[in-house]
């Protein structure tokens, strides 16, 4: 702050102030010359902290700069291109996710219909080798029974008049047993019948139906519901004749066994792999009534089953029914084979042609 100058004091008996001295003007001077220099330290002072705030805010001025220039690279994405806004992505990844689940959609529906064919080939495989066993097996039959051709011969060796030699001829009381066979009776010339056919409607209790399998082929149809009846003929193939029991045993007392097996192994059927568990395969039960007495060259069962083709497992299996002769009299005969196989059929448990109709193709519905 500046100085004031001092005021010189007057006597009272003074009129006139006195005029100052040199030394005090000079002190004057000097109080004046202090003053103007600190005010110009107070100016100098002032405007160096002008410059340091003008300073201060070109430093936070370029700090924001700075600040600007990052948050401007950190919005850029690592290939150095804007990023995409979130809602964007959101939508692309959405439209993505539907095409995927669209491509997975149509291969598991194409699986799925593979699948199909391939059941479906199976059961037509497993249907044919069943076929094929049997027919091979009626084929051994048969040619253990015909024997070796007798070629080169004399007129006097007979034969039939289907070109099939006679192994060897009766001469008095002597028989020979390869000249007979044991044939399961079916419908007359079932072998060229097209499906669909109820040969319940013309007498015949086995087979029940012929249809068409999922394949297009014929397939002979037991339905559980009704009773089956099988019925096996004693002949002498040679002489294209119906025989008796009392040609091929002594005392005529001939007994014969039915049993169920399947057609693709020719096992016989176990109650107990049934997925319905019965009590018993056959009713009556097969314990009362499997064997049974030839009869004028006739042995007959008459029955209902309790198993189901959709019961097996796997499911689906075709059956066959199997005829043997169990006198002891004749199996300890060499070479002699008394039985018989029916072809292979499946088991339902009705049929649904007279509720749905017949399809096109020929084939039915059954349970």
């Amino acid at each position: 702050m500046p100085k004031r100058p001092r005021q010189p004091v007057l006597d009272d008996d003074d009129d006139k102030p006195p005029e100052p001295d040199g030394d005090e003007d000079e002190e004057d001077k000097e109080d004046d010359e202090d003053e103007e220099d600190d005010e110009d330290e107070e100016d100098d002072e002032e405007d160096d902290e002008e410059d340091d705030e003008e300073k201060e805010d070109g430093k936070e001025e370029e700090e924001g700069e700075e600040g600007e220039e990052e948050d401007r690279g950190s919005e850029e994405g690592a290939q150095g291109q804007p990023t995409v806004p979130l809602h964007k992505q959101v939508t692309r990844l959405g439209a993505e996710k539907y095409e995927l689940t669209q491509r997975v959609n149509g291969l598991e529906k194409k699986n799925a219909e593979w699948k199909t064919q391939h059941d479906d080939l199976e059961k037509e495989n497993k249907r044919l080798l069943a076929t094929n066993a049997a027919l091979h097996r009626e084929l051994e039959a048969l040619n253990e029974k015909i024997g070796p051709v007798n070629e080169g011969r004399e007129d006097d060796e007979s034969s039939a008049d289907d070109g099939l030699h006679i192994v060897s001829k009766s001469t008095g009381k002597e028989r020979n047993l390869a000249d007979y066979v044991l044939a399961m009776m079916l419908p007359p010339n079932h072998h060229k019948h097209q499906p669909p056919q109820n040969y319940k409607e013309i007498g015949h209790l086995f087979p029940h139906l012929l249809q068409r399998d999922k394949t297009g082929s014929r397939l002979f149809t037991v339905e559980s519901r009704n009773y089956v009846h099988i019925t096996c003929q004693l002949r002498h193939w040679a002489a294209k004749r119906d025989a008796t029991e009392s040609e091929i045993a002594s005392d005529s007392n001939v007994h014969f066994k039915l049993q169920v097996c399947y057609a693709d192994t020719g096992e016989p059927v176990d109650k107990t792999e049934l997925r319905n568990n019965p009590a018993n395969l056959f009713d009556p039960p097969e314990g009362n009534m499997s064997v049974c007495q030839m009869n004028s060259g006739k042995v007959s069962w008459r029955f209902k089953v309790h198993f189901l083709s959709r019961l097996t497992e796997p499911i689906g299996r075709l059956f066959m029914f199997k005829v043997t002769c169990t006198t002891a009299e004749i199996l300890e005969k060499k070479d002699v084979d008394f039985s018989c196989c029916s072809p292979p059929f499946q088991v339902i448990s009705r049929d649904l042609t007279s509720r749905k109709g017949k399809k096109k193709d020929g084939s039915v519905d059954g349970e």
